[in-house]
């Protein structure tokens, strides 16, 4: 059976060459350069992990590797090459592209050496990477609340962004005043659950607080579907549910029903039906 890199293998050490060592792997004859093993005997067996070397041959190193193939975690960029990519740390001794086919066209938005990325390792002729959104079940969020994290892509509508508890977020182009590289370090504010996932934002303007105040009521709608409030309901009912004023509540009932949203029957609020 072909031996795949980006795997690790347990091996037998064969002989010990000038500048390293012959190990056998799956019934196949790798080389494992000094530089990259212990001390080793003869007959030992010792796990390593495949790649491919500057000859293009499949190789073998002792370094224990963060991700093996299809796995996904945070590794940091360690060069920028203008016509190749951005390399990355994987914990071996030879860094992993990660190719200018999967960053921006303009420059201005790739990450920055010392950024870290979300990403997952893949193998097609060589080990090479793409940026990730983590696996679930993710941690949960508030809303309304703060979370650091970064920006790990873009979407035709705005930015991916992944919290430090690996919790992805998407943030709208009407959330943010500039478009940020891949990698940018920044605190948002968490607006909106959804059934897709979170929304969130980087404004603190007066709409955003206007759009914060109508996700809230969003979410429990697409939780309840209903809810026995309107426009007419007292500032203690709806600061005991919503814990907002009701002027605010008015003022974000208004952008919901504007933008078709809601609609109101016998005093209560109804989300409609996509």
């Amino acid at each position: 059976m072909a031996l795949t890199q980006g795997f690790i293998y347990s091996c037998i050490v064969d002989r010990k060459t000038d500048i390293g060592y012959a190990i056998i792997c799956d019934e196949e004859e790798v080389f494992l350069h000094a530089k990259e093993a212990a001390s080793l005997e003869i007959g030992q067996m010792i796990d390593v992990f495949l790649y491919m070397d500057a000859y293009k041959r499949i190789a073998a190193t002792m370094d224990t590797p963060i991700l093996t193939v299809g796995e996904k975690g945070l590794l940091k960029v360690m060069s920028v090459e203008e016509n190749l990519g951005v390399f990355l740390d994987n914990g071996i001794n030879k860094h992993i592209l990660l190719s200018k086919d999967h960053l921006p066209l303009d420059k201005a938005f790739w990450p920055k050496k010392d950024d870290t990325l979300f990403v997952e390792l893949k193998v097609k002729n060589r080990l090479y990477l793409e940026l990730a959104i983590p696996n679930p079940p993710y941690q949960s969020l508030e809303l309304l609340s703060y979370y650091d994290g970064f920006v790990n892509g873009f979407h035709k509508e705005g930015l991916r962004f992944i919290t430090n508890q690996l919790t992805p977020v998407f943030i709208h182009e009407s959330q943010y005043d500039n478009r940020l590289p891949i990698g940018t370090k920044r605190s948002l504010k968490v607006i909106h659950e959804s059934s897709k996932g979170y929304t969130g934002t980087l404004l603190q303007s007066k709409e955003t607080k206007r759009l914060s105040d109508a996700d809230v009521i969003l979410s429990y709608l697409e939780l309840h579907k209903k809810m026995p409030l309107d426009a007419s309901s007292t500032s203690e009912t709806i600061e005991k549910t919503f814990q907002m004023s009701r002027k605010a509540f008015k003022r974000a009932l208004g952008y919901l029903y504007k933008t078709r949203k809601i609609t109101f029957v016998d005093g209560q609020t109804v989300l409609i039906k996509e």
